[in-house]
């Protein structure tokens, strides 16, 4: 047994005995990293001034992590619903049966579209030039619709982008739906960029190509991410479908 310890653990019969501040330092690191992230959060000029902090989840019935959350913040209301640790997994039953029971969320990651854009020497690396009809494009970029951070209501649609099929040839259109960890990714293989899935938007019934250029929005806020697709020219509806396993 280590020196430093040997009083902090004894034997009683078969059992361990061990010292309350040994155990409350296995939990030291866990707290002053919530205690810190809250610090953060409530730090940020949207939720300024917040004087009550509702613990949910199963850690949050800690005595150790409910003593730290109340040293840290004596201004505020600590409250701590029963069950706590179900409290997450209620919520989300309420919200799949009422999407309306919650007015707006905060988006916990940046969405976008990979796309082409025009090749820019000295600005995009020589990596991502590919040739389109023998046109230069930069591949992979990231065309950001939601922004990590932003308040989001309940179905929200937010500005719709203009895309258009890479080569004239094509029939039908597959946009890569990326997240990032970034506010503001370039490509979409950056750090902390992850792809979701694919949207694919049949052109094939527009003759001309200069008039497949089409608007997607997204939809966020609601119990799933949503996304329209129509024709800038026109605004006829394209037929489109999110796959989420793409």
């Amino acid at each position: 047994m280590k020196h430093d310890l040997k009083d902090q653990l004894t034997f009683a019969g078969d059992k361990l005995r061990v010292q309350p501040e040994i155990i409350k330092g296995f939990f030291a690191e866990t707290c002053d990293k919530i205690v810190s992230h809250l610090q953060s959060v409530l730090g940020q000029p949207g939720v300024r001034g917040t004087n009550t902090i509702l613990m949910v989840g199963g850690f949050s019935e800690s005595p150790i992590l409910q003593a730290a959350i109340r040293d840290a913040f004596p201004e505020c209301k600590i409250i701590i619903p029963n069950e706590a640790g179900l409290a997450v997994l209620k919520g989300a039953v309420i919200f799949g049966h009422s999407p309306k029971a919650i007015a707006s969320r905060v988006s916990k990651f940046t969405y976008g579209i990979a796309c082409c854009k025009t090749f820019v020497p000295g600005v995009h690396p020589e990596s991502k030039k590919i040739i389109n009809d023998g046109r230069e494009d930069c591949d992979d970029c990231f065309d950001k619709h939601v922004e990590m951070g932003e308040e989001v209501e309940v179905g929200k649609e937010f500005e719709a982008r203009s895309y258009r099929p890479s080569r004239r040839a094509q029939t039908s259109v597959g946009l890569r739906v990326h997240t990032s960890s970034d506010r503001n990714p370039t490509y979409t293989d950056d750090p902390g960029c992850r792809k979701i899935g694919e949207l694919n938007i049949d052109v094939s019934q527009i003759a001309s190509y200069e008039d497949r250029n089409f608007l997607v929005n997204m939809i966020y806020g609601d119990t799933e991410l949503g996304v329209k697709a129509h024709l800038t020219k026109t605004g006829e509806v394209l037929n489109a479908n999110f796959d989420f396993l793409g």
